[in-house]
């Protein structure tokens, strides 16, 4: 009987555990050669493991020097097992990189939906693109004295 409650007991707390182990796979080791942002976490350049969980959707990223947890993405669409044709994909808004999807040589992967930090960069990038298109306008303005290069008047 009392082998029976040792048991029972044994496997109550494997199931309790369970949830919290969880069978993971590396999905990519990629070294980045420039800080980049991943869900709305800043991350310097360095050698990462992206690894995919049982969770559908759920994408860990650990830092491979010091194995520690750095961020979590939210994606759509996993790639089922990593293979040599794999790759990270970046958009870039002004100085700031943001990891934008994972892709398979097969066509699968995983795309990260765009965050508020990359909304941010992404106006702000284009604030300043327009900024320097009118200061560039208002240079040639001035140095042409006003004048239009188009066609003169009579």
């Amino acid at each position: 009987m009392k082998s029976v409650k040792v048991l029972s007991m044994a496997a109550a707390v494997s199931v309790l555990a369970a949830p919290g182990v969880r069978a993971e796979s590396v999905t990519v080791k990629a070294a980045i050669p420039f800080d980049f942002v991943a869900a709305d976490q800043q991350l310097p350049s360095g050698e990462y493991l992206f690894v995919r969980t049982d969770d559908p959707g759920v994408v860990h990223i650990y830092a491979t020097t010091t194995r520690e947890h750095v961020a979590t993405l939210f994606c759509r669409a996993l790639p089922k097992a990593a293979d040599a044709g794999t790759q990270l994909v970046f958009d870039k808004h002004g100085s700031q990189r943001f990891l934008k999807s994972i892709r398979s040589a097969d066509g699968s992967g995983a795309y990260v939906p765009e965050t508020r930090s990359e909304r941010q960069a992404q106006a702000q990038a284009q604030a300043e693109a327009l900024a320097q298109a009118r200061a560039r306008l208002v240079a040639e303005a001035q140095a042409t004295g006003g004048r239009s290069s188009g066609a003169s008047r009579p």
